[in-house]
C-alpha cells in the first residue's frame, strides 16, 4: 500500500489528478460513442474485405513501429515518472469505467469484455512493474549519501569522512553568519521591520564582491520569515537576464504574481513592452500593442496593483541582489525602473551591489551621472570590511577541523599550522576558500598521499591563484631545490659552485618579488622552500665557508618527501611517482612490520623479500630513508631492525658513492644508532649473536668507527668498550685458529681489511694470508686490494702500498701461475692487476681500468 501511495504521489507531482481524470473521461467517452454508434461495424461493411485488411494491417504495422520508435522496453525501465505511466493509468481508468458501464447497461458482447479484461490485466502488469521500479529507485535514492557539506558544518566540526572518500563544500547562498556581522544584519532587519512607507522606499546594501552581502540578506530574510508573517518577501536576481526586455518582463511578472493580481502572460508582456517604449523609445512595443489591445491603461493597472497592496494589510520587501554582476545596460534600466515604473506603495526595495562597479558602469554611460543614485536610494547601508582576525580564525578552525576529519593527529595538525596560517592570511574571499577546499585540499589528502601535504597544499594554492608564479617555480628549479641536488639533472651542477648560486639566487628573488602580485606569496613560499626563507632572512642560499654544519631540516625533508628535494620536486608539478616514492613506501612497510606481533623470522623474511630482488643502486636509497626513522623506534623494534640489518650487511653494496658513503657504510651508521636505542639486555644479546660472525669483522669495525666519531653524544657509556672487546676476540680467533675468511663460508668483500686494522702485529696478517691463499681464492684477495673511484667514469685500480700491506707481487704471481681457468669477473680483476703491474694507463692517465658503471663482481 505504501508503494502504491508513493507511486501515485510521484505521478501527481508531474501530472495533476484532474488532468489524468479528464483524459480518462475523454478516452472513455470517445470509445463509448464509437461503440454506441457502431462506427467500426459500419466502416467494415462499407468497404471491400481486402481494403479493410490492408487498412487494418497498415494501422497495426504503424502501431508496432511507433512502439519500436519510442523504445518501449527501455522506457518501461526508466526510474522516473514518464508518459508511459500516464498512458497506463489512463487506459486502466478508462477500461475500468467502460467495464462499470457494461455492468449498468447490457450493451456488451463477450469479445468486448475479453478485450477489456486483457487491457486491465496488461495495464496492471505494467503498473505493478512501474510501482516496484519506482520504489527500488526511491530506496536507492534514500541510501545515497552526499559528500557535499556546508562550510558551517566544517566550522562546527559537524561532519564525518569515510575512509578513502572526500568531501566537497557547497557553493551556495547561506542564511547564517560566521563573521560576526550581526550589527549590519540587525540594522537591515530593524529598518525593514519598523518602516511602513506609503510610497516606495529604497535601501541600498553596498559592499565589495565577497564582502558577504548575500549572506546578510539571507540572514535578514530568515529573521523576517521567522517573526513577521505580515511581510511578503520577493527575490529577484537581475544576473539571470541577458537583455532589457527579458529583465523588464521578469520584474513585472514577479510583482504581479506576488501582488496576487491574476494577469495573463500576454497582458504582462504588453505592459512591459509599453513601459520599455516610454523609457527607451523601443518601436517594437507599438507593434505588439497594435496586435494585443487591452482595455485597461498602464496607469489603471498600476493603480489596481497599488490598491491591492494597500488593502492587503501586508508589507512587500523586494530584495534585488547581484546588481553589480548584471549587464551594464540592465543595471541602468534597473535603477530607472525602481525610481519610476516600480515605485509602488508599501514596497521596500533592498538593492545589493558593489558601488565601485556600479560607479564604473555609470561613468561609461555619459548620459547618467553617478549622483543619480541619490534620487533613487533613500537609505544607504554599507557593509564594513571583514574583521581580518575573525576571518582568519574561521578559516583556520575550518582547516583544522577538515584535517582532523581526514584523520590527522595533533602532531600532524601542528605541522600544518604554518602553511595554514600563510594561506589564511593570503585568502580574502570566502568563495576562494571554498574553491581551495574543493579544488586542492582533497588532492593531497586523498589522491597524492605520498607527497608532503603541507607543500602540496601550498604549491596548489599558488597554482590556483597565481599560475604565473607557479610556472616560474617549475622553470627555475635551481633556486628552489635546496636538498638532494645530486638526484636532479637540472641542479646537479650547482653542487660545485655555491658562490654562483648565491649571487644568481639573490638576483632572481629580487626580481621575482619586486612586484606586489608575487611579493604577497613570500610567506607561503618561506614555509616550503628553505632557499626563499634564507633570502627573506638576508642569508646566503648555500654556505660557502669552510665549516659545514649539520642540516637538521633534512630528516623532515627526506622523510616527508618535500618539494625542496631533488628527488620529489617534479612530482609536485606532474602528479606522477618515481622510484624514490616506491622505496619510501617499502621503508614505511618495513617500519610498520617491526611493530607487528610477528615472529622475528617472519620480519627477517619480509625484509629479505624486498632486498633480494632490488638492484644495488636502490639499496642505498632504502637505507638512507630507513635511517630517518631510527629515532622514533622503541627498544624492541630497534633491536629487531638491528638484527635484520646485521644479517644482511654483507649483502649491501660496498662501492663508494660520489661524495657519499657506500651502502654498507650507511648500514653501519644505522646499526650504531639502533644500538643506542636498545636496552642493556638486548645489547648484550646482540654481542653474543655477532660473536662468531667472522665474515663481518670489517663491518663490526665500521660500527666501532661511528662509536669513535660520535659528535652528537648518542653513545651509551660502556657499550663501545664491550664491542671493542668482542671485535678483538674475533680477530684473535681468526689468526690463532687460522679461520680462513677467504672461504665461501666466511668471505665478504674487503673483510680482510677489518682483520688487518684490528691486529697490531701486521706481520701476523701477512702470515695468515700466506697460509690461506691459493689458486682457488687468489682473486678474492686481489678484489679486496682493488680500489674503486667514482666520478665521470668508474675507475678500478691497485696501489702498491695496499698490495704490500697484505702480500707481495711475487707471492701473487706465484699463485696466478697455477690458475688455468678464469671466470669473466676473475678476468676483469686479473686485468686490473696487470694494469697495475705493467703500468697500463686508462684514458684518464691512471694505472687503472675504467667502466661506465659500477660492477658487481663475484671473484
Amino acid at each position: 500500500m505504501k508503494s502504491l501511495k508513493f507511486y501515485l504521489a510521484q505521478v501527481i507531482r508531474y501530472y495533476s489528478t484532474a488532468q489524468i481524470l479528464k483524459l480518462s473521461v475523454i478516452v472513455t467517452s470517445v470509445f463509448l460513442l464509437i461503440d454506441v454508434l457502431n462506427l467500426f461495424s459500419k466502416l467494415l461493411l462499407s468497404y471491400d474485405v481486402m481494403i479493410v485488411l490492408i487498412v487494418t494491417s497498415a494501422i497495426i504495422i504503424f502501431l508496432i513501429l511507433t512502439v519500436l520508435e519510442f523504445n518501449i522496453y527501455e522506457v518501461i525501465k526508466i526510474e522516473t515518472i514518464n508518459l508511459l505511466d500516464v498512458f497506463a493509468i489512463t487506459v486502466f481508468i478508462s477500461a475500468s469505467l467502460y467495464l462499470c458501464l457494461f455492468t449498468i447497461f447490457p450493451i456488451y458482447n463477450s469479445y468486448k469484455l475479453l478485450i477489456l479484461i486483457i487491457l486491465l490485466v496488461t495495464m496492471s502488469v505494467i503498473l505493478i512493474f512501474r510501482i516496484n521500479k519506482m520504489n527500488l529507485s526511491y530506496k536507492k535514492a534514500t541510501e545515497y549519501e552526499s559528500n557535499f557539506i556546508d562550510l558551517k558544518n566544517i566550522y562546527n566540526g559537524d561532519f564525518k569522512i569515510k575512509d578513502g572518500e572526500t568531501i566537497v563544500v557547497n557553493e551556495k547562498d547561506v542564511d547564517y553568519d560566521l563573521f560576526e556581522r550581526h550589527s549590519v544584519i540587525s540594522l537591515l532587519y530593524n529598518t525593514i521591520k519598523q518602516s511602513n512607507p506609503n510610497e516606495g522606499f529604497v535601501i541600498s546594501l553596498e559592499g565589495e564582491w565577497g564582502s558577504g552581502k548575500t549572506t546578510i540578506i539571507n540572514n535578514t530574510k530568515k529573521l523576517l520569515n521567522q517573526y513577521d508573517e505580515e511581510i511578503v518577501l520577493i527575490d529577484f536576481d537581475p544576473w539571470a537576464f541577458s537583455n532589457q526586455e527579458s529583465l523588464l518582463l521578469g520584474l513585472f511578472d514577479e510583482i504581479i504574481r506576488k501582488s496576487g493580481l491574476n494577469y495573463s502572460l500576454i497582458s504582462t508582456n504588453q505592459m512591459a513592452q509599453t513601459f520599455s517604449t516610454n523609457i527607451f523609445g523601443n518601436g517594437k512595443a507599438n507593434i505588439i500593442k497594435s496586435f494585443f489591445k487591452q482595455k485597461d491603461s498602464n496607469e489603471v493597472i498600476k493603480n489596481k496593483i497599488n490598491d491591492y497592496l494597500n488593502h492587503s494589510g501586508k508589507k512587500f520587501v523586494f530584495f534585488i541582489d547581484n546588481i553589480d554582476r548584471a549587464e551594464s545596460k540592465n543595471i541602468l534600466l534597473l535603477f530607472k525602473l525602481v525610481a519610476t515604473v516600480f515605485n509602488f506603495e508599501r514596497v521596500i526595495y533592498v538593492l545589493s551591489f558593489d558601488s565601485e562597479r556600479v560607479k564604473e558602469v555609470f561613468e561609461k554611460n555619459h548620459d547618467i551621472d553617478f549622483s543619480y543614485l541619490k534620487k533613487v536610494i533613500q537609505m544607504q547601508i554599507r557593509v564594513p570590511k571583514l574583521d581580518r582576525e575573525i576571518f582568519n580564525n574561521v578559516l583556520a578552525k575550518s582547516f583544522i577541523n577538515l584535517l582532523s576529519g581526514y584523520g590527522a593527529n595533533n602532531e600532524e595538525i601542528n605541522n600544518y599550522k604554518s602553511v595554514v596560517n600563510s594561506i589564511c592570511n593570503q585568502t580574502t574571499d570566502m568563495r576562494d576558500f571554498k574553491r581551495f577546499i574543493n579544488s586542492i585540499l582533497n588532492r593531497p589528502i586523498t589522491y597524492l598521499k605520498y607527497l608532503d601535504k603541507r607543500d602540496l597544499m601550498a604549491i596548489e594554492y599558488i597554482h590556483l591563484n597565481n599560475p604565473a608564479l607557479y610556472e616560474k617555480i617549475n622553470q627555475n628549479r635551481i633556486f628552489f631545490i635546496s636538498h638532494d641536488k645530486r638526484f636532479d639533472k637540472g641542479t646537479y651542477s650547482t653542487i660545485f659552485n655555491n658562490k654562483e648560486i648565491n649571487s644568481k639566487g639573490k638576483e632572481f628573488f629580487d626580481k621575482l618579488f619586486e612586484g606586489e602580485v608575487n611579493e604577497q606569496y613570500k610567506e607561503i613560499l618561506k614555509e616550503i622552500f628553505p632557499y626563499v626563507k634564507k633570502y627573506c632572512d638576508n642569508q646566503s642560499l648555500e654556505y660557502d665557508g669552510i665549516i659545514v654544519n649539520d642540516d637538521h631540516q633534512y630528516k623532515d625533508i627526506g622523510k616527508n618527501r618535500r618539494v625542496c628535494s631533488g628527488k620529489y620536486f617534479d612530482l609536485y608539478f606532474t602528479y606522477s611517482s618515481n622510484e624514490f616514492v616506491a622505496i619510501g613506501e617499502m621503508v614505511e612497510k618495513i617500519i610498520s612490520t617491526l611493530y607487528e606481533s610477528y615472529e622475528f623470522s617472519e620480519k627477517l623474511k619480509a625484509f629479505n623479500s624486498l632486498i633480494e630482488p632490488m638492484h644495488f643502486s636502490y639499496q642505498k636509497e632504502l637505507l638512507e630513508r630507513l635511517q630517518l626513522y631510527t629515532d622514533s623506534l622503541d627498544s624492541n623494534s630497534a633491536f629487531d631492525l638491528a638484527l635484520i640489518l646485521f644479517n644482511n650487511i654483507d649483502k649491501f653494496d660496498d662501492s663508494p658513492g660520489f661524495f657519499s658513503l657506500s651502502t654498507q657504510s650507511r648500514g653501519e651508521i644505522i646499526l650504531w644508532e639502533l644500538l643506542q636505542r636498545i636496552d642493556d639486555k638486548s645489547y648484550e644479546e646482540f654481542l653474543i649473536i655477532i660473536r662468531k660472525k667472522y665474515n663481518i669483522i670489517s663491518n663490526v669495525g665500521g660500527i666501532l668507527y661511528w662509536f669513535n666519531h660520535d659528535r652528537e653524544g648518542k653513545n651509551i657509556e660502556g657499550r663501545m668498550e664491550m664491542m671493542e672487546e668482542i671485535h678483538q676476540s674475533m680477530a684473535n680467533e681468526i689468526i690463532d685458529d687460522s679461520i680462513n675468511i677467504f672461504d665461501e663460508k666466511y668471505y665478504s668483500h674487503r673483510n680482510i681489511w677489518g682483520l688487518y686494522h684490528v691486529i697490531d702485529e701486521k706481520g701476523k696478517v701477512k702470515d695468515f694470508i700466506r697460509k690461506n691463499i691459493d689458486d682457488n681464492n687468489i682473486f678474492k684477495l686481489l678484489y679486496d686490494i682493488t680500489g674503486i673511484s667514482v666520478g665521470t667514469k668508474i675507475t678500478y685500480y691497485i696501489k702498491a702500498e695496499s698490495l704490500n700491506f697484505l702480500t707481495t707481487e711475487e707471492e701473487v704471481d706465484d699463485i696466478l701461475k697455477n690458475v688455468k681457468n678464469f671466470s669473466e669477473d676473475q678476468k676483469f680483476i686479473y686485468d686490473v692487476y696487470q694494469a697495475y703491474k705493467n703500468k697500463i694507463r686508462d684514458d684518464w692517465g691512471d694505472l687503472a681500468i675504467s667502466t661506465n658503471e659500477i660492477l658487481t663482481l663475484n671473484p
